[in-house]
């Protein structure tokens, strides 16, 4: 038996998570149906609601973008083979602290320094 080709071995974990997407959608459906709600109306507005405006676009980026970084911070942890399982509360303990500190009004031009090294502190503490 021959192993698949290079183009197969790519597309199956693609495959694999449009089919689970999918499926997710479809339980979902069965379980709106059941407590009496329009699937295709609550879908709408989810899509509606997540990329139908200019303002909708820049919230999804606002709120994407912390768990990115955090994600890519994970990834390179597990590149390097340690496992990093703080990641999260890393991220929120650092914001905890650079809000804390920016409330001191420090000047302008430290403020922004001294808030992100207080969140490399916080985090690296966490």
């Amino acid at each position: 038996m021959s192993s698949p080709s290079p183009w197969i071995r790519k597309l199956t974990p693609i495959t694999e998570s449009l089919l689970a997407g999918v499926v997710g959608l479809v339980i979902g459906a069965f379980i709106m149906l059941a407590f009496g709600y329009n699937p295709l109306a609550a879908y709408r507005s989810l899509f509606v609601g997540s990329v139908g405006s200019v303002y909708s676009w820049a919230e999804l980026f606002a709120n994407a973008t912390p768990l990115i970084l955090t994600a890519l911070t994970f990834a390179i942890a597990m590149r390097g083979g340690l496992f990093n399982i703080g990641a999260e509360g890393q991220l929120y303990m650092g914001a905890l602290a650079a809000v804390s500190v920016s409330l001191l009004h420090l000047p302008a031009p430290f403020n922004w320094i001294v808030a992100i090294l207080a969140a490399m502190v916080a985090g690296m503490i966490w």
